[in-house]
């Protein structure tokens, strides 16, 4: 799924014009993807992102 790739893209750093090469799709396409991501997952910004994504992966510190 694209949403998935798109997100594994952003955990590694990718900015949204290093995504769109490396899938062969528009900028436009990429913020599309990361606008449904961001409102999926409940947050605002590729920070809040990540910080989630790690969080689920790797568990809450405490």
């Amino acid at each position: 799924m694209r949403e998935h790739e798109i997100a594994a893209l952003v955990l590694a750093g990718n900015s949204t014009p290093q995504i769109a090469a490396t899938l062969v799709v528009s900028p436009f396409t990429v913020q599309q993807h990361l606008k449904s991501i961001f409102e999926k997952s409940g947050v605002r910004s590729r920070r809040e992102l990540v910080a989630n994504l790690l969080a689920v992966h790797y568990g809450s510190p405490g």
